[in-house]
């Protein structure tokens, strides 16, 4: 009767770990997905820190998504672990933020609690009117 329900529940787990888009019996670490639309013009990496926060642009601030980045850990952490690998990929792509920012924790490798992040990589547009990222909650990472 134990096995029934020990098999059970373990076809139950494997089907809802299947049907994520973060395969937790991966084992390759997940950086990013490729944007739906491909940005005008690609841009030069970066070295410095990304600003990472889940508020969205102001309406009157022109800026272009350059890639929806999607990153999974495979080994349990805080949400700062997210961020991290949030802002390395904004700065391989040469992103100025990460915005729209969402973070959750789920089963992946070989830990019940893994964090999993997604966002939206940005680039300003109007050099001129640059605007303060640091009016926006968040952080640099």
């Amino acid at each position: 009767m134990i096995g029934r329900r020990l098999i059970a529940g373990m076809a139950l787990l494997l089907v809802a770990a299947c049907a994520n888009p973060h395969n937790p019996f991966s084992y390759r670490h997940v950086e990013a997905t490729p944007p739906a639309t491909a940005p005008s013009r690609t841009y030069a990496p970066r070295t410095d820190k990304i600003w990472i926060t889940r508020a969205d642009i102001p309406a009157n601030v022109k800026y272009e998504v350059i890639e929806k980045i999607d990153v999974g850990g495979k080994w349990y952490g805080g949400d700062e672990k997210a961020y991290i690998m949030l802002a390395k990929r904004a700065r391989q792509i040469g992103a100025d933020a990460v915005i729209r920012v969402s973070t959750w924790h789920q089963p992946s490798g070989w830990a019940w609690s893994a964090p999993q992040g997604q966002g939206m990589a940005i680039k300003l547009l109007d050099p001129d009117k640059k605007f303060d990222l640091t009016k926006l909650a968040g952080g640099y990472y």
